[in-house]
């Protein structure tokens, strides 16, 4: 197998064929018959997903938390260095290579082939890994739950993340990075590439795209990485967003790009979080006509701007927005099901 797993649980990596060659996923022992969390990992610049596990070691937090895991690879290209073509900072050619298509389809062909809740489709990236984790927050925001993006940001112009529904986000990031700076800037010797965000402008990408309110931030420090001293991880946690999602900011004081892995306890922390950020269960409100799971002003002007047509504002479905409808609307009115 791949990750050269002992005997003991040799048979749980699975390879599956995908049309870029095998791809190795794990499945926790005891699983059968349960739907269970799908978590992908996306490797760095020039890595692969075997140095990811190798230096990540996720293999025994999947086990203990029972999640499905799994590591694609990017695309051979420059040098013969792997890469995913995520941003147009980072890391490779801006056209003919559609690695977001190639990981929706991928997690389309696990969720046919393993059980897996449908509520908890997660990935984590380091680096150029990173930023794929958040193209795919962007593109696929239908089915992806939540991504946590280590030294790896967002689109540089927010217009080119077209997320429609609200995927929670963590962005962890060192502040002494000098690969992928904490302020931003652009990769040398990569050719062709544009700069990147700031780890703040990230943040404030997110939070502007889920409506996140300002006020709401709560701010907290924990202590990830071994070598540092204290505390050194500022945590601000941003509610309030549209459906229930979260987004949060790690800023890991006085690290660099390349931690100490054996020292920096990630692994379990990422996945607790992923863990905790499932997509929000969907909502069936008796009158909410705009399904924001509230029943509102908003739900009424909709109501009553459809009067007498069929469509979204015929609440009970019966072939005519009529008072019937309002009635429904009224009776719910002021009511949540989010």
């Amino acid at each position: 197998m791949l990750f050269g797993v002992v005997s003991r649980t040799e048979a749980q990596w699975q390879s599956i064929g995908t049309d870029r060659g095998s791809v190795d996923v794990y499945v926790p022992e005891n699983s059968s018959g349960k739907q269970l969390p799908l978590a992908i990992g996306l490797h760095a610049y020039s890595n692969s997903g075997f140095i990811l596990e190798s230096t990540m070691q996720m293999q025994s937090v999947a086990e203990d938390r029972q999640v499905i895991l799994c590591y694609p690879n990017g695309t051979l290209g420059f040098l013969f260095l792997r890469f995913w073509n995520a941003t147009f900072a980072c890391c490779g050619p801006t056209t003919g290579v559609d690695d977001s298509g190639y990981l929706r389809a991928l997690i389309e062909q696990l969720q046919a082939t393993f059980e897996i809740d449908p509520r908890h489709i997660h990935l984590f990236g380091y680096s150029n890994g990173g930023f794929m984790a958040n193209r795919m927050a962007c593109d696929h925001s239908d089915v992806v739950a939540s991504v946590a993006s280590f030294a790896g940001g967002s689109w540089l112009d927010p217009a080119n993340c077209p997320a429609e529904d609200p995927v929670s986000v963590l962005l962890v990031h060192g502040t002494e990075d000098a690969v992928i700076q904490y302020n931003g800037g652009t990769l040398p010797l990569i050719p062709g590439v544009g700069p990147y965000p700031s780890h703040e402008q990230s943040v404030e990408h997110w939070k502007s795209l889920h409506s996140c309110e300002d006020e709401s931030v709560f701010e907290s420090t924990i202590d990830l990485h071994e070598s540092l001293a204290g505390e050194e991880t500022v945590v601000r946690q941003y509610g309030d967003c549209r459906s229930g999602v979260t987004v949060e900011s790690w800023s890991v004081q006085g690290l660099g790009h390349l931690p100490v892995w054996s020292n920096f306890n990630l692994s379990g922390a990422l996945m607790d979080w992923l863990l905790a950020h499932p997509k929000p269960a969907p909502c069936d409100c008796r009158g909410d006509v705009n399904t924001d799971c509230e029943v509102n002003f908003e739900d009424l002007t909709i109501l009553l701007s459809g009067w007498s047509g069929n469509g979204q504002a015929d609440v009970n479905q019966d072939g005519i927005c009529d008072f019937e409808d309002l009635l429904i609307v009224l009776s719910a009115f002021g009511s949540s099901c989010g």
